[in-house]
């Protein structure tokens, strides 16, 4: 859950950062914009199924070692956002993306 991951929350972007219990996103499905968007090394991350509300993000948006997060979940993101993913490496999750 969401509340053991968001480590500097701002009304206009969010990072989460290195949170080894953080399994999904669940709790931002009510945040639809974002100036930018940060999610890296959490490693026991599976979903983005929380960002479902999300409609843009007008800057940067990276995800970096999410080691179980599948790499056809931010593709998907990346389609509901209609634009690219700006930094995508090493997430390597096998996972279904079923979001």
């Amino acid at each position: 859950m969401l509340e053991h991951g968001l480590t500097t929350p701002s009304p206009t972007g969010i990072d989460l950062e290195s949170n080894s219990r953080l399994t999904d996103l669940r709790g931002l499905e009510g945040v639809t914009q974002l100036s930018q968007l940060y999610v890296a090394q959490n490693t026991a991350l599976t979903s983005l199924a929380g960002l479902v509300g999300l409609a843009s993000v007008q800057g940067w948006v990276g995800f970096s070692n999410n080691a179980s997060l599948p790499e056809c979940s931010l593709a998907a993101l990346a389609a509901q956002l209609g634009r690219p993913v700006d930094y995508d490496s090493g997430n390597t999750g096998t996972g279904d993306c079923g979001q």
